[in-house]
């Protein structure tokens, strides 16, 4: 294949930190988790970050490492990288991935991601994006960003399918 680059969006819990490792194991690509990089920069949680910071130095530190991130990919190698839920939500950061390779939507109903977030017992540091209760809160912050998610997407993936079937589905569509 030689320099493909999948960048994955959507929702928290939508799958992509998992689909990217999938691919990164069977399938000989490099992953790169933003979610971690901006960990790994700014030496805290982004919990502790937005609570410390605030929503828009979070978002304006997370366009920073997207931006360093798709300037210093090498061309030669197959690449995903997992971007973090509200990414979209800049219209920078939406052009920055339509011009840096293959956006895969991973598109999840509203049901199952309330499920996910109950169970993945990383979500306590998930920041909460409002006082809302959990399914309220996924509700409305999917409603308000599914336009965005399939706006910037080549492709739409149903993320409810198996990883392996997930993956198939995408190095297929590269490959057509």
């Amino acid at each position: 294949m030689g320099g493909n680059r999948i960048l994955l969006v959507g929702p928290r819990a939508c799958g992509k930190t998992t689909l990217a490792l999938y691919l990164a194991e069977n399938k000989g690509y490099r992953a790169i988790d933003l979610d971690e990089r901006f960990t790994e920069s700014v030496s805290q949680s982004i919990e502790s970050y937005v609570a410390a910071n605030g929503w828009p130095a979070f978002r304006a530190k997370e366009h920073e490492i997207l931006a360093s991130t798709l300037a210093n990919l090498d061309n030669q190698e197959d690449t995903v990288v997992s971007t973090g839920g509200g990414i979209v939500l800049s219209m920078e950061n939406r052009r920055l991935l339509r011009k840096s390779g293959c956006v895969v939507y991973l598109a999840v109903p509203p049901d199952e991601l309330v499920r996910r977030l109950v169970r993945d017992p990383k979500s306590s540091m998930r920041p909460k994006l409002s006082q809302a209760t959990l399914e309220e809160e996924v509700r409305a912050t999917l409603a308000s960003r599914e336009t965005l998610y399939s706006l910037v997407a080549n492709l739409k993936v149903d993320a409810t399918l198996p990883v392996s079937a997930m993956a198939e589905q995408i190095l297929t569509f590269l490959a057509g």
